[in-house]
């Protein structure tokens, strides 16, 4: 049996780790897709409902496979930081992994209180809130960690591409995005749309830059 390649693998991570965190992120009841209806973020008593619903299975579903591809997704951006030791860009990439890995600390803790609530093991409001609040958080940490990452790949001669820039931008924007509706809770639903076509955005350039390193 051959063996793989760490770079090949990291490619690998960075192809299919976000991709499955992105169906999972909208196919959870009451996001993005508005599957099972739209709901106020903020409302915790309409989370319960949606997210116990008819469409549980789907929250069981996103809050199992959600982490897994999550991690994966990290551990191939760790890869790619540390690609970059001894060139341009290496110090500011390697400030924003920890970003990264609290950030996906955070949603882990978010996909298991969504279990319990598809479960039936929550029926507290107040547990809702929190998840609301560890999802926002991990969101701005998440944001400013990609951001750090994607700007430190725009400095290289490799890296400075206009679809790098872009989706530095886009992470910039999720950081602000988290901001917002931190301070502005009324804006969470609306936030939360603009969140999920900028995670689509660094999706792509995630895709495009494993297929760079397993083709290395």
């Amino acid at each position: 049996m051959g063996t793989i390649s760490v770079g090949k693998l990291a490619g690998y991570s960075l192809m299919f780790g976000p991709v499955i965190a992105l169906i999972c992120y909208f196919i959870a009841p009451g996001g993005a897709l508005g599957i099972g209806g739209q709901i106020e973020p903020t409302n915790s008593a309409e989370v319960l409902a949606v997210t116990s619903g008819d469409y549980a299975y789907l929250a069981l579903i996103s809050s199992l496979i959600l982490p897994v591809g999550l991690l994966v997704f990290i551990s191939g951006l760790t890869f790619f930081a540390r690609s970059m030791e001894g060139g341009n860009g290496y110090a500011i990439a390697t400030l924003g992994i920890p970003m990264l890995l609290v950030a996906a600390v955070g949603w882990v803790l978010v996909s298991g209180i969504t279990l319990g609530i598809a479960s039936g093991q929550i029926t507290e409001g107040a547990l809702a809130d929190v998840s609301l609040s560890l999802n926002l958080m991990s969101g701005l940490i998440f944001g400013v960690g990609a951001f750090l990452v994607t700007y430190a790949a725009t400095t290289r001669p490799d890296g400075n591409s206009k679809f790098t820039c872009i989706a530095s931008l886009a992470a910039a924007v999720v950081a602000v995005v988290s901001i917002i509706s931190i301070v502005a809770p009324d804006q969470a639903k609306l936030m939360s749309m603009v969140t999920g076509i900028c995670f689509v955005i660094f999706t792509v350039w995630s895709v495009n830059t494993g297929r760079k390193l397993t083709s290395d």
